[in-house]
């Protein structure tokens, strides 16, 4: 019997709005993220990421690890980086052609102070800030900005549903989601000198529609147009 490959749901859209100007969308929801870069896009600056609202939030002080997944909350002790790597490995997906570098998992920071987890050295800071020294989300939706190309893609893979049919399903649901209840800034109008689009106007305005409902669940891009709306 062969397996069928654990890929996720990836809609192509078409928006003008810039990478900061789309983020205006998802700053005040928790744990969101904007990921960017003011380097060429031909170079280091081609891709943007936008995420928010993870399944599972992980952070660390010490070996006091805590693990929130929604309202249920988690207190072991051991080595973070363990930990990270157990739910990595649950929550994968298998290799496959993604149109940009990233298509979910975990985002977030290790500090420094992790180190003490890998090599024994002297400790002489002052802890006066308190901070996790991990702090993880895991995202199951992602919006990917290729700068280069001009193309946004929608990521959508279903976690932390495990069995395939569900997930498959929740995937659907959260794309769909996404379209249905975000509108687009069209915010934009010119570039800089490295191709970026520059973001002049905090206005918003809806440009996306629910288009998915013929969707055949084969795993191919999703084609999806929107419609400007003129000044």
């Amino acid at each position: 019997m062969v397996e069928t490959p654990r890929q996720p749901l990836i809609a192509e859209i078409d928006i003008k709005s810039s990478p900061l100007a789309t983020f205006e969308l998802f700053k005040d929801e928790p744990f969101s993220f904007f990921l960017d870069s003011g380097m060429d896009v031909g170079k280091l600056g081609r891709y943007s990421f936008i995420g928010s609202n993870p399944f599972l939030v992980i952070s660390s002080r010490g070996s006091e690890i805590t693990i929130t997944e929604g309202s249920k909350k988690t207190t072991v002790s051991g080595n973070p980086f363990d930990v990270v790597k157990h739910y990595l490995n649950i929550h994968h997906l298998d290799s496959g052609a993604l149109p940009v570098p990233f298509g979910g998992g975990a985002g977030g920071y290790f500090s420094y102070d992790l180190g003490h987890f890998i090599e024994k050295l002297p400790n002489h800071r002052v802890d006066d800030l308190k901070l996790p020294e991990c702090y993880l989300g895991f995202y199951d939706l992602v919006l990917a900005f290729d700068n280069l190309e001009d193309k946004t893609y929608i990521i959508s893979t279903g976690f932390p549903e495990q069995d395939e049919t569900a997930r498959r399903k929740k995937a659907k649901q959260r794309l769909q989601e996404l379209i249905q209840n975000k509108a687009v800034k069209i915010s934009a109008s010119r570039k800089d000198k490295y191709g970026r689009w520059l973001c002049e106007s905090p206005d918003i305005d809806t440009a996306m529609r629910e288009y998915l409902k013929g969707y055949s669940g084969r795993d191919k891009y999703i084609k999806l147009r929107t419609k400007e709306k003129r000044p």
